[in-house]
């Protein structure tokens, strides 16, 4: 071999190496980036685990604060993306949590109850009992169908335990909140349609055109008379014109009211609201009444159409 091919073989070889030296250095920069990047993401974990405890566990912060008051306390101990990550995590789970069904709701509240409980009870025992407390606590939620074998860890972890407690105690806050939230727009919906209601009955009907007498209702005749309206049972309309055809057929109030399915005040009420509003109107017969035209209403008295 010539002096010149023993010298380029060197430094094929040398160039080689000088590669997979580069390589091998590349391969140790990416996996110290790699841990150095994990061991950043369990110390923000961990930030944010003893914050959200924190927040949890503070009494003095109402339910519905507690998401705000979570991400006013991390600024600034964790990265922007983390927060802006986590913030929409927290949204995801309060619009699920507003658009679950009352079972579902009231199901969640009771199971994150229990682990609050159990958990609670062990973090409360002393400290060389915790392990057996836990593990009682354990074999409970899973005999009860609350978590499964695999969820729960088997050996105690101080960390672990804080860490679902804080998670169930958040959990049951946001439950809470919905359901009271939505007990509170319940009660809201019901006073405004009781005012409404309020307010139309106390506004007496007017008299319709063309001469006819305004008055299809008990309530509305007890309206007009004492000129405010009374407490009672629902508005119910009654048919005024076979009210007073019955009875001046013969029939008594009790008769009419058996017939009609209606109670005796009713149909003494009614008669009265007739009578008074034909007081100007000559007194027709029975068998005017019953050929009353098929076009009036059952509500009202159309003096035109029947008693010309």
């Amino acid at each position: 071999m010539s002096a010149g091919a023993a010298d380029l073989k060197t430094a094929s070889r040398s160039q080689t190496a000088s590669i997979e030296l580069q390589r091998q250095q590349e391969e140790a920069d990416a996996l110290h980036q790699k841990n150095q990047q994990a061991q950043e993401d369990a110390a923000e974990e961990k930030t944010i685990q003893q914050v959200y405890g924190e927040v949890q566990n503070d009494p003095t912060i109402p339910p519905e604060k507690k998401h705000d008051e979570l991400i006013a306390r991390l600024a600034g101990k964790i990265k922007p993306a983390a927060l802006a990550a986590l913030n929409e995590q927290i949204e995801e789970h309060d619009t699920l949590v507003r658009n679950a069904s009352d079972d579902n709701l009231a199901e969640s509240l009771k199971k994150n109850t229990e682990v609050d409980n159990a958990l609670s009870a062990v973090l409360a025992a002393p400290e060389t009992d915790r392990p057996a407390q836990y593990g009682v606590a354990r074999q409970s939620l899973i005999r009860q169908g609350i978590a499964k074998p695999e969820d729960i860890p088997e050996t105690y972890d101080p960390a672990t335990v804080a860490v679902h407690q804080a998670a169930a105690m958040g959990a049951t806050n946001s439950a809470t909140a919905e359901i009271s939230r939505r007990e509170q727009a319940n009660k809201d919906a019901d006073e405004r349609r009781r005012a409404r209601e309020a307010d139309q009955l106390t506004q007496p009907s007017p008299p319709g055109k063309g001469g006819n007498v305004a008055s299809s209702s008990v309530r509305e005749e007890r309206t007009n008379c004492d000129g405010f309206y009374k407490k009672g049972r629902p508005r119910m309309h009654v048919d005024l014109v076979e009210v007073i055809g019955r009875r001046w057929a013969g029939e008594s109030f009790p008769a009419i009211a058996r017939r009609m399915h209606l109670g005796y005040g009713t149909v003494v009420r009614a008669y009265h609201t007739a009578t008074v509003a034909l007081q100007a109107v000559q007194k027709p017969k029975a068998a005017t009444l019953r050929a009353v035209k098929p076009g009036v209403q059952a509500s009202g008295i159309d003096s035109e159409a029947s008693y010309r």
